[in-house]
């Protein structure tokens, strides 16, 4: 009775944390550790029908020359600075609740809710310092592009339009 019950509380244990490992596996980038494309799909269609109150602030960072950084580098250093983007970014806006998403092809979607355009725009000038202090790749030059929409002052309302008008 005892093995029994040993037995039992373990596959209690397994199925419990099942869903963790599920979402890691299927909803984690694992170059990153953020937020994957399957995670801001699943998030988008969540609060797609949500109605946005001011206040909702969407950014969008893209290295712009990764493939040249490849190239030139290597892709371990490639992947060594999308590490870093994550990082600093995350870094950056840790205080914020950020929903962080690595979004593939050098692409890091942050939203930000309860902020403003000029508070999302100072995490970005603390990232730029950070980045323009790195260990790695002194010598080379790393093209980024930043887009930022908020709730309020862009006029979207709902999360689909304010991630496009961030993208614009």
């Amino acid at each position: 009775a005892v093995f029994l019950l040993v037995i039992c509380s373990c596959c209690a244990i397994l199925l419990g944390r099942l869903n963790d490992i599920i979402q890691y596996v299927f909803y984690t980038d694992s170059l990153t550790g953020l937020n994957n494309r399957n995670a801001f799909d699943t998030y988008l269609k969540n609060s797609g029908k949500r109605v946005l109150d001011d206040g909702v602030v969407c950014a969008a960072v893209t290295i712009a020359n990764q493939p040249v950084i490849n190239r030139q580098f290597g892709r371990e250093e490639g992947d060594r600075l999308i590490r870093f983007f994550a990082q600093t970014l995350g870094e950056s806006m840790a205080k914020t609740g950020a929903y962080l998403v690595y979004n593939g092809k050098a692409q890091f979607i942050a939203i930000l809710e309860e902020t403003d355009r000029t508070a999302v725009e100072h995490m970005l000038q603390r990232f730029r310092f950070v980045l323009d202090r790195r260990d790695f790749l002194k010598n080379a030059e790393i093209l980024y592009e930043v887009g930022i929409a908020e709730s309020g002052g862009d006029g979207a309302r709902k999360m689909r339009a304010l991630l496009s008008k961030t993208m614009s």
